[in-house]
């Protein structure tokens, strides 16, 4: 029963577990015992039979919303359930906004990501993460067995980013506007620049 215990608690004792050397083990147990179900709101379904996907958690660095993440796509298949299903856990269980915020965006860049091939794509999202979120979204990204290639592809574009000192966002840039002035443009100019 978990009737009378306040989802504070609920909370600090899931993360406690979540953020553990081995996690897996303790998932097993909730979910074993149908607490899991009970956590994720889903009494409807055998949640059990995604475990073999959960035991990747203990080789996942102890980010907890990398953790959250994963266990959310590997119980729901259908992407946009796994979002509605992580934000219910997230606001029922009453985490804070930092860790609400950073994994529904580490989720939705999960999603993402599929789609990026070129170096300006990366240098994109990673502005909208940071550097990061966006390396939290790699060491997530690095699990997925099923695109090896294409995480192999954003990881060498992120490592030829880094090496080449290229930048991402407008303040890695090494000219201002004084800079721009100076070679002659003049007004409105400048901000094309």
């Amino acid at each position: 029963r978990i009737n009378g215990i306040s989802a504070e608690r609920i909370r600090d004792e899931f993360d406690r577990i979540m953020t553990s050397a081995k996690p897996y083990g303790g998932i097993y147990l909730l979910f074993d015992t149908g607490i899991g179900n009970i956590l994720l709101n889903d009494l409807e379904n055998d949640l059990s039979h995604y475990m073999e996907d959960l035991e990747i958690l203990n080789e996942m660095s102890d980010i907890l919303e990398v953790r959250l993440v994963h266990m959310f796509l590997s119980i729901y298949k259908e992407k946009s359930i796994a979002v509605i299903k992580l934000n219910e856990f997230l606001s029922r269980y009453k985490y804070d906004k930092k860790t609400k915020k950073n994994a529904m965006v580490l989720l939705e860049a999960r999603l993402a990501v599929f789609n990026i091939h070129t170096s300006y794509e990366l240098k994109k999202i990673i502005q909208k993460l940071g550097k990061t979120l966006f390396e939290h979204l790699i060491i997530l990204y690095s699990f997925d067995k099923k695109r090896r290639e294409h995480y192999l592809h954003i990881e060498r574009l992120y490592k030829n980013i880094i090496e080449n000192n290229e930048p991402i966002s407008y303040g890695d840039l090494k000219i201002n506007g004084e800079e721009i002035s100076e070679a002659g443009f003049r007004g409105k100019e400048i901000g094309k620049v």
